[in-house]
């Protein structure tokens, strides 16, 4: 997932520049992996490295925090994406769930829909989880924008009720080369943290405070980042490709995994779903049945 040769020395350097401003440290010492993973001495005494979810587990991610997998979708879903992909731009994310109230698998209402459950499989192999839906949407930037470090959540219920819920797992898929990369660290919201609001003291609302590991993931089409939910993730300014190409753009397909129950559909960041209405309106309803091979 990194280059290789002399240029693998700056983007070292660059990534830790990142780190410090993403984190507001002031001082950090962090070895980024091109595998994300808990050390064989951590696993037996740090709680990040435990199976505590059954989401986890049957992701790989029972001891490691993310891994990246390549070419989970053939070159026709790719393209059935990325002609999709105009009119689902959105400023919320959209809700699909993954059983009908009978508790039966849903049919596939679009080629999107069927690329989420085709992503859920090769995620979770098969496996019996307490993954209900994906929020999911698309990101379409220039190939230097970067966006600064966060942690996936319930937004709504974070405005409404000042309580933090995050999903099992989180996803980004590429569907293009090059581009910004993004960055996972294990870092994930501390027990003791209060949120951020006006006269509150608050300790360091990170654990641990400075990250161990992390893991940086370069841009190609179909390469599949999954991570902990929990975790902090971003994609740094700093590691922007030097390109005078105004037209080169990253494409990419993000898909949270929740349990529980669905994010909310109201507040800043809604989580909305699409009727069958939304889809035809789209010119993206499914009627042929024709699965994408």
């Amino acid at each position: 997932t990194l280059p290789s040769g002399a240029a693998s020395a700056g983007v070292w350097s660059r990534a830790r520049s990142a780190y410090m401003r993403l984190t507001t440290a002031a001082a950090v010492a962090l070895t980024l992996q091109t595998h994300g993973c808990c050390s064989t001495q951590d696993s037996t005494t740090d709680d990040r490295c435990s199976a505590t979810s059954d989401a986890w587990a049957a992701a790989g991610l029972a001891d490691r925090f993310a891994v990246v997998h390549h070419h989970i979708l053939t070159p026709d879903m790719v393209q059935e994406l990325l002609a999709a992909m105009p009119s689902l731009l959105s400023d919320s994310a959209w809700w699909m769930p993954l059983v009908d109230d009978a508790g039966k698998r849903r049919t596939p209402r679009s080629a999107v829909e069927e690329v989420l459950y085709h992503i859920y499989e090769a995620d979770f192999g098969g496996q019996s989880t307490a993954v209900i839906g994906a929020e999911w949407w698309f990101r379409n930037t220039t190939a230097s924008a970067g966006q600064d470090a966060h942690w996936d959540k319930d937004q709504a219920l974070l405005e409404k009720e000042s309580r933090i819920r995050f999903p099992e797992v989180g996803t980004v898929t590429y569907l293009s080369s090059g581009g910004t990369p993004t960055l996972v660290l294990d870092q994930r919201f501390g027990d003791d943290a209060c949120l951020k609001v006006p006269g509150a003291v608050c300790p360091s609302s990170m654990d641990p405070p400075l990250a161990k590991e992390g893991l940086l993931v370069y841009g190609e089409p179909t390469s599949h980042l999954v991570f902990r939910g929990n975790l902090l993730h971003g994609v740094p300014h700093e590691l922007a490709p030097q390109t005078t190409d105004d037209e080169a753009r990253r494409f990419v397909l993000a898909v949270n995994w929740w349990s529980g129950s669905k994010p909310a559909s109201e507040g800043s960041l809604p989580c909305v779903p699409l009727s069958d209405a939304d889809w035809r309106r789209r010119g993206l309803y499914r009627t042929d049945g024709h699965p994408v091979r």
